[in-house]
């Protein structure tokens, strides 16, 4: 098991349009940079 990753937007949109998101949970922690954050929130 991976430890630590750290994601753009376009991952984290994909899996959410796909319902795959939980792939994500191999890691311990998902570090997402405000930017990104940011950037979905406008997306939803």
């Amino acid at each position: 098991m991976a430890d630590n990753a750290v994601s753009n937007t376009g991952p984290i949109l994909h899996l959410t349009e796909i319902n795959l998101i939980k792939v994500l949970d191999i890691f311990s922690s998902v570090f997402i940079p405000e930017e990104v954050a940011e950037e979905l929130r406008k997306i939803k």
